[in-house]
């Protein structure tokens, strides 16, 4: 799998790409195919990512569909063209999609992981969790603390949290500064009211991770638990100044 799709990640512009090409080849909605790359299938794979990048599954799912098209034996293809269908409500074909994703990849463990999130986004657990352990064992995964976070998450939402807890210590075992991890772990502990601990992975994810939305509101939380007002005033204030839009802020804020 290349970088940006893994990543889900790009900066391309349709219009720095695809202004001004002319081509004999067509596509079915008369669109013509680029001509600055001997792989027209990467432009429009790494469109679509973009597109997924910037919330617009819609043109994400259109550039999607034009790389399959071109390249059908493209099993990353298929995975944003899944990203799209199920961001826009398109189960089904989302499902089919991923499915071809790994029929054409079957030791790839982008294609399973992405798959394992989406099934656990249906609420189905045991299938998502085994997409996930695949995904582990997959001798071409050199990531695999992702995939075992993720099963984590998906034992958490089905609310199995001892099961959820031993997935992320053993993610961290293998990457001690991931993240979301550590984040899933402070989240666990402040549930069952171990604010201490859950302080410490908190602490530990900010020394890895710059803060977001979602860890600070969680450390003004613990904070505000621990009785610290002062420590949870801080969080707040950076939370407010940092990301005044985000829905955290809103809950914050009592909106």
């Amino acid at each position: 799998m290349t970088a940006f799709a893994r990543a889900l990640t790009g900066c391309l512009v349709v219009g720095s790409l695809l202004a001004g090409c002319q081509s004999q080849t067509r596509l079915a909605d008369g669109e013509p195919l680029p001509i600055n790359t001997n792989d027209p299938a990467t432009v429009y794979l790494e469109l679509a990512t973009s597109y997924m990048a910037q919330g617009q599954p819609g043109a994400a799912l259109v550039n999607a569909r034009k790389a399959v098209a071109v390249d059908p034996g493209n099993a990353e293809a298929f995975i944003i063209q899944g990203m799209a269908q199920a961001t826009l409500g398109h189960n089904e074909d989302a499902e089919k999609s991923y499915r071809e994703a790994i029929r054409k990849a079957p030791d790839d463990a982008y294609a399973t992981n992405a798959y394992g999130t989406f099934l656990c986004g249906q609420r189905r657990y045991d299938e998502a969790v085994a997409q996930f352990d695949a995904a582990v064992a997959s001798s071409r995964n050199l990531e695999p603390w992702v995939a075992i976070t993720n099963s984590a998450l998906c034992l958490s939402d089905q609310g199995n949290k001892s099961a959820a807890e031993t997935r992320f210590r053993k993610a961290l075992q293998t990457n001690t500064r991931f993240g979301p991890a550590l984040l899933g772990l402070a989240r666990l502990h402040y549930g069952s009211r171990e604010y201490e601990q859950a302080r410490t992975y908190v602490n530990r994810y900010f020394e890895a991770s710059s803060p977001d939305p979602e860890s600070l509101w969680l450390a003004y939380q613990i904070e505000r638990a621990l009785g610290n007002s002062k420590a949870a005033k801080s969080y707040a204030l950076m939370l407010k100044s940092r990301y005044p839009d985000a829905p955290q802020t809103y809950r914050l804020m009592g909106l």
